[in-house]
């Protein structure tokens, strides 16, 4: 599903060709998801929800979705343009037709009722990594020796600006000047 779903999505297409574009893709998503036959859909994001929520209208499956905040936060947005008629469209069409809204953070739970997400149907999940069961190895392993005075540096988030990716680039590369690394 994913290698198609990422090629027909047409983000910012112009006028009358983005607008043929954008209901196809939203076509050919419902029909490859339903095609695929999940027992549950599952949204990453509220955007974009007309296809995955339609599939599991059309399956009789349960449709959840997660709730980053972008999808929050546009969700008050004034409609100005087709894209931000599609948005609105998608988010509204989130709400009514998702069996549960996961928010990421009781915060942005509460933001999510304010802004007109049903309380009903939003739960908090807060994402992480079970340290139970995934422990990194020592140093000594990943590196063959006793090596655990050396700082690790890692950056966990997608590769936009936005969420950091260049301010811990730059904190390594400071930190390599004083503490190899």
């Amino acid at each position: 599903v994913a290698p198609f779903v990422q090629t027909s999505t047409p983000y910012g297409v112009p006028g009358l060709r983005g607008s043929a574009a954008t209901f196809a893709a939203v076509r050919g998503q419902r029909r490859a998801v339903r095609d695929f036959a999940p027992d549950l859909v599952h949204q990453h994001f509220g955007t974009w929800s007309l296809a995955g929520s339609g599939a599991a209208r059309d399956l009789g499956v349960p449709f959840v979705a997660t709730l980053h905040g972008y999808d929050v936060f546009r969700r008050s947005d004034a409609v100005r343009d087709f894209w931000t008629w599609v948005t609105a469209r998608n988010l509204r069409t989130c709400g009514e037709r998702a069996t549960t809204l996961l928010a990421v953070s009781g915060w942005l739970a509460g933001e999510a009722v304010r802004r007109g997400y049903p309380a009903e149907k939003v739960e908090v999940h807060y994402q992480g990594v079970d340290t139970d069961f995934f422990t990194p190895a020592s140093s000594s392993d990943l590196h063959g020796g006793a090596r655990d005075d050396l700082p690790e540096v890692l950056f966990l988030g997608a590769l936009e600006r936005r969420k950091g990716v260049a301010d811990a680039i730059e904190a390594s590369v400071e930190l390599a000047r004083s503490l190899p690394h």
